[in-house]
């Protein structure tokens, strides 16, 4: 597997304490189905583009989004939003290099605009939390 599909995979499995001790209810990788209960949790693998080209290495970075998805009434997204983003935020960088010898760092890049949508007394918001993640190929198979 080359490696960017591992570390999404990592990521992915870093944040299901969020389903057991936290405030979502789904926690999925990317697909085209977006998630039916809310608050969610989407990791989506963003660009990855080579930063230095060695010899026999090259190094990477890496874009993951974690999509945060919330369904509530107005008085309560931005604090549900901000909730789940502080707890990825402390569930990523307990281990900053993702516990993979191939990985140097993980850096939040920020949030997105919130998108908001609704009708009725229940509203949804949609916003994307970004990271940069600098990690390490062999210049010939980006699985190793």
């Amino acid at each position: 597997m080359h490696r960017a599909g591992e570390i999404v995979t990592t990521i992915f499995d870093a944040l299901q304490p969020l389903l057991e001790d936290g405030p979502t209810l789904d926690v999925q990788r990317n697909s085209s189905r977006l998630p039916y209960d809310h608050p969610a949790v989407v990791v989506r693998m963003g660009q990855d583009l080579p930063d230095s080209v060695g010899t026999h290495f090259i190094d990477w970075d890496l874009v993951v989004h974690t999509d945060i998805l919330t369904r509530s009434n107005t008085t309560s997204l931005d604090e549900e939003a901000l909730n789940i983003r502080n707890q990825i935020h402390v569930l990523l960088m307990a281990n900053p290099d993702l516990n993979l010898a191939y990985v140097q760092s993980i850096t939040p890049l920020g949030q997105s605009e919130p998108e908001y949508s609704g009708d009725g007394d229940k509203y949804t918001m949609a916003v994307r939390q970004s990271w940069q993640v600098k990690y390490r190929t062999s210049i010939n198979d980006p699985s190793q």
